[in-house]
């Protein structure tokens, strides 16, 4: 069902801390290289690494080998 879908994305969005909220946005279940990342982004690399780090210790994502991101 897309109404589920939609509304277990905002829940997990709603847990996600506001500042690194942008970067969240461009991940998804599916990993994600952190150039990728860094491109969508327009932010610098070193912010862009500091709120992928954070995303991780706040346990809202998963690094795979690579330096690829995904979603928890």
């Amino acid at each position: 069902n897309m109404n589920f879908k939609k509304r277990k994305i905002i829940m997990q969005e709603n847990n996600v801390n506001e500042e690194y909220l942008d970067i969240y946005k461009l991940l998804s279940n599916k990993a994600t290289h952190i150039n990728e990342i860094y491109k969508k982004s327009k932010l610098s690399i070193q912010e862009v690494n500091y709120k992928l780090m954070m995303l991780e210790i706040e346990d809202c994502i998963i690094q795979l080998s690579g330096k690829y991101f995904i979603r928890k």
